[in-house]
């Protein structure tokens, strides 16, 4: 009997010694080897699209529960403002990151702060330690702030003629022809009879033209002045045909070189040479049944001031119904007494107008601007023989936001500087939307250094969006000497707008 109940006893105290032995073990267990460890990865050190989205990664999977407002917050680190978007965790690819795609687009190269707090292991058992990220957006896609807006003039232009750093002539579609200055702008004409302005061209201060078209009458005319606008005379009538483009330049011995162009929309194409002996202007015509003949009237001249026996014009162009009359390209080697179509440089049907024109090289090269965001490039080869060259729009790093609207993306004009033939400019306007019914555009402009082989984008000071936001461009004018080492040009456009090149 004794024996049995030391047996019991015995039992009883081993079976409280190892009850005693886990609750040690329990006790001095490491709290590392029961407890899931979770922590925020590196942070991101490339720049972020401004589109988003930004990830925060995590050294193993997370609770999709505790990725919320409050334990994720993304703010503009300069000004403090909480951005506001939506919140995801990459569970398709692992569940071990947080993903935040903002509502709307973040600035450009700004910082952005990333907090997280309160972040749970997929199991519940860990909490990652509060922490942030900083990131940057990416530059924006304008960096060359060349230009510089005028104080904006009263109107939407259509032409300008540089003669000196700080002297332009504008004309407007509305009528008037201003000429800036220094220390503003003054109107030098101003005709009420007149219904609109076309385009103005002068070979320097004082000596220039000016085109207006008479909407009672019908008819265009080609007005001169030869003291810098202060009077008009009338040295060319178009009666039921536009004049749309003219350019002045001043030649050895104080003469003076003139061309003028137009037309009518559809069927017609005029050139006129100025003959300054007499003057007056020659024309010569181009119309139907011509096949490489039947297109609109001119819209742009080119004329090197340093050659002018070698030119080259581009034309007008629409498609409405059964009228087809896509732009052309001609040129002349004998200073504008005659021209000639070139073959196989009619417009597209997604191009349709052409509407500028720069000759480089003495007519080696000629560049083509039109609708449809259309450069090209045509290299002569022989008497009206080219090569042709497409430029593609990822060559200036913007898309068509209506590839079936030739006027969604239109470049408007190219010029080249006749100091530095390395060095030009390409134009345009994109369609952001509509506005009461009508487009309304933004406008473009690209710089060349390399001759027209590579373009990169500019803007213009003080412009909203880091440059980007100024109006539709339509006409460049580059003087033809550099001054102090730099070369000048101006833009003119909607609304307005008359910029300065000011490297």
């Amino acid at each position: 009997m004794i024996e049995s109940q030391n047996l019991s006893l015995q039992r009883c105290f081993l079976a409280a010694g190892a009850v005693a032995a886990l609750v040690l073990a329990g006790c001095d267990r490491d709290p590392s080897t029961s407890v899931e460890a979770l922590r925020r990865l590196d942070c991101v050190t490339t720049r972020v699209s401004v589109q988003g989205p930004i990830s925060v990664g995590f050294s193993g999977r997370i609770s999709p529960s505790s990725v919320a407002p409050g334990n994720v917050v993304v703010a503009n680190a300069l000004t403090g403002v909480e951005i506001g978007g939506s919140l995801s965790t990459n569970a398709d690819r692992g569940g071990d990151s947080i993903v935040f795609t903002p509502s709307a687009p973040f600035p450009f190269d700004t910082p952005i702060r990333v907090r997280v707090q309160n972040i749970l292991s997929a199991t519940g058992t860990a909490v990652a330690p509060v922490s942030v990220c900083d990131v940057r957006t990416i530059f924006p896609p304008i960096r060359e702030l060349f230009w510089t807006a005028l104080p904006p003039l009263p109107g939407s232009f259509v032409g300008i003629s540089a003669v000196s750093p700080i002297v332009a002539f504008v004309a407007s579609v509305e009528g008037p022809v201003y000429r800036t200055a220094a220390s503003g702008f003054t109107t030098v004409l101003n005709s009420p009879y007149l219904t609109s302005g076309r385009d103005v061209g002068f070979a320097d201060t004082q000596r220039g033209f000016a085109i207006q078209f008479e909407g009672r009458t019908v008819r265009s005319l080609l007005v001169q002045s030869l003291d810098g606008g202060v009077t008009y005379d009338t040295v060319l009538v178009t009666p039921g045909r536009v004049i749309d483009r003219v350019i002045a330049l001043p030649v050895a011995g104080g003469g003076l070189f003139a061309m003028a162009g137009g037309g009518q929309t559809a069927g017609l194409t005029e050139f006129y040479k100025y003959r300054p002996a007499t003057n007056t202007f020659t024309t010569q015509s181009f119309q139907p049944p011509g096949a490489l003949t039947s297109t609109g009237q001119v819209r742009d001249i080119s004329i090197l001031p340093t050659d002018t026996a070698n030119g080259a014009a581009v034309t007008f162009g629409i498609r409405a119904g059964a009228i087809n009359t896509r732009g052309l390209l001609f040129v002349t080697s004998n200073g504008g007494a005659t021209w000639d179509s070139v073959p196989g440089s009619r417009a597209s049907d997604a191009t349709v107008n052409y509407s500028g024109v720069a000759i480089r090289s003495s007519g080696a090269e000629v560049f083509v601007a039109g609708s449809g965001g259309t450069l090209r490039r045509f290299n002569r080869t022989g008497p009206l023989a080219y090569t042709i060259t497409e430029y593609p729009l990822s060559a200036f790093g913007i898309t068509n936001p209506d590839p079936a609207n030739p006027d969604a993306l239109i470049f408007t004009d190219v010029e080249f500087s006749p100091a530095d033939q390395q060095k030009g400019w390409l134009i345009g306007a994109r369609q952001e939307g509509v506005v009461n019914g009508a487009p309304r555009y933004t406008g473009l402009i690209f710089e060349t250094r390399d001759g027209g082989r590579t373009w990169t984008r500019q803007g213009v000071k003080d412009a909203v969006n880091f440059g980007a936001e100024f109006p539709r461009l339509n006409r460049i004018s580059v003087l033809p000497a550099l001054v102090g080492g730099k070369t000048i040009a101006f833009i003119a456009g909607q609304d307005g707008a008359v910029l300065r090149y000011e490297p």
